[in-house]
């Protein structure tokens, strides 16, 4: 019996401690708190000072762990703007050259593929001996001025898309291709130093659809 006795007393005295610290714990002890016998409850401006010292104390402490991501960050940036640089510079130079490529091929509405050779202004043979020239022409501009005795293959490629081929064979010149629809040049014939007088339309060979002109002239 005395073995319970002493059980239930150690019980007790236990519940009482661990009662008196949930209530010095939770504030509600008449000695440990700012609480009143009345039970007054504590003020609003202790709430907000005990927040804003939590406050500052947590921004205190995150700052360095800021300022070193800030830092961080900044330097990886930069190590990213350095190593782009040079792929930067170097599409910036692939487009710029694009651009151009495309303002010339824009600026000039044909192209000039004399014996494979590609020429992108109006070209004018050395004067020769030959008496004889053919001239070509695009909607009256001037594109080439050759001696009719030589033998060339000269095409010409409008920005539209139309084509144009010329052949030369030293003896004769005639349109040996065009895409034109009604097909009226190809179908003109050859030019020769013994019909020149006697064709129908001279030493002319005319793709109207295209606005190109062939001319064979002499003295």
């Amino acid at each position: 019996m005395s073995l319970k006795k002493a059980f239930h007393s150690k019980m007790s005295l236990y519940l009482v401690l661990s009662l008196s610290a949930v209530l010095t714990l939770t504030g509600c002890g008449g000695n440990t708190s700012k609480r009143t016998d009345a039970g007054e409850k504590p003020q609003a401006g202790e709430t907000a000072i005990q927040t804003e010292k939590m406050t500052e104390a947590a921004t205190e402490a995150l700052a360095p762990q800021t300022e070193a991501a800030t830092e961080a960050l900044a330097s990886q940036t930069e190590a990213a703007t350095e190593a782009l640089t040079p792929h930067t510079e170097a599409v910036t130079e692939v487009i710029s050259a694009q651009t151009e490529s495309a303002a010339e091929a824009m600026s000039s509405p044909f192209t000039i593929f004399l014996d494979e050779e590609i020429y992108t202004e109006p070209s004018v043979s050395p004067d020769s001996e030959d008496p004889v020239r053919v001239y070509i022409t695009y909607n009256g501009y001037p594109l080439l001025d050759l001696p009719f005795g030589e033998e060339h293959t000269v095409l010409i490629h409008q920005i539209n898309g139309a084509e144009n081929t010329v052949r030369m064979t030293g003896e004769a010149v005639y349109m040996e291709s065009a895409t034109c629809d009604n097909q009226d040049c190809v179908n003109m014939g050859q030019v020769t130093r013994e019909n020149l007088e006697t064709r129908v339309l001279g030493g002319f060979i005319v793709c109207l659809p295209n606005m190109l002109v062939v001319e064979v002239r002499g003295e």
